[in-house]
């Protein structure tokens, strides 16, 4: 179930500009600030990474909301406190 929400969100993600603010609000200001104070060939590979790492968090936490409104409508989410 997991695989299948997360290609499911993977696709919305990819029509929507979700990814695009994400990066431009959150990532862009930080990644700017690493560049000039890093190489460029350092800030090349770290980029990579960050975003490798911001799409698969993306990725985790629209999964997650995904089940939790699944269990929601099917009565069987359980509210912890």
């Amino acid at each position: 179930m997991d695989e299948f929400l997360k290609i499911v969100f993977e696709a919305h993600v990819e029509q929507s500009d979700v990814a695009d603010k994400s990066y431009n609000e959150f990532c862009k200001p930080f990644l700017d600030r690493l560049q000039e104070l890093v190489s460029e060939k350092l800030f090349t590979e770290l980029e990579e990474l960050f975003t490798r790492c911001n799409i698969d968090n993306i990725n985790f936490y629209g999964v997650e909301g995904m089940k939790i409104a699944i269990d929601i409508l099917e009565k069987k989410y359980i509210v912890v406190r």
